[in-house]
């Protein structure tokens, strides 16, 4: 389980423009929209639980209701960041639930079954692993700064997740925040169906 920023990058360049006997100048830069992220999990089998858009606003706007689906929920929480509320809830409602569904679909409920998270504060919390516990769940945290090498989400899924929307949705600088949000909500349903297809988590798995 890892989230990742769904803060689009630009290819605009910045420049700094110089105002008459003023040192060092402004520096122009393109409108940002603000953060978001998805929050993902998945299986080594190639499967995938529900994910989550963390949205940036109290409220979920109305041209980001469409993309609600049984794969796809989206929490407004104000900033677009995972917290230690939004982690609790996604441990406890999908993580925890999800995988005990799914052992029971494949007949192996007293199994056991390896979680893998990295060191985000907002995973800190014991009420939350002792319910995993209590399932035969062992959890496993990264050294810091090496998920990019070891997460199998890092080093794939949200690659490609990254590449869609890039290639999807390269932004100018003329588009403004309201523009980019509409941009977004166009291009995000194909690109988290691509990275989150059975043969791209597969491969994740796999060693380099």
């Amino acid at each position: 389980m890892d989230e990742s920023s769904l803060r689009v990058p630009t290819n605009s360049k910045l420049s700094v423009v110089h105002q008459k006997n003023k040192s060092p100048g402004l520096r122009k830069e393109p409108t940002k929209i603000a953060n978001s992220s998805l929050v993902a999990a998945v299986a080594a089998d190639g499967f995938a639980l529900p994910s989550v858009i963390l949205w940036p606003r109290k409220s979920l706007p109305d041209e980001m209701k469409p993309l609600l689906s049984q794969t796809l929920d989206i929490w407004p929480n104000g900033s677009g960041w995972m917290g230690c509320n939004q982690f609790k809830k996604n441990a406890l409602t999908i993580l925890l639930q999800g995988i005990i569904d799914r052992r029971k679909r494949m007949s192996l409920e007293n199994s056991c079954c390896l979680l893998l998270i990295d060191s985000h504060i907002s995973r800190a919390d014991p009420t939350i692993w002792r319910e995993f516990q209590k399932e035969n769940i062992d959890v496993v945290t990264f050294i810091p700064h090496s998920t990019h090498i070891a997460q199998p989400l890092d080093r794939g899924v949200f690659v490609v997740l990254k590449t869609k929307l890039q290639t999807k949705y390269d932004l100018l600088s003329s588009l403004t925040s309201s523009s980019k949000i509409t941009a977004l909500v166009d291009v995000l349903p194909q690109a988290i169906h691509s990275a989150l297809s059975p043969a791209v988590i597969k491969k994740t798995f796999e060693p380099s």
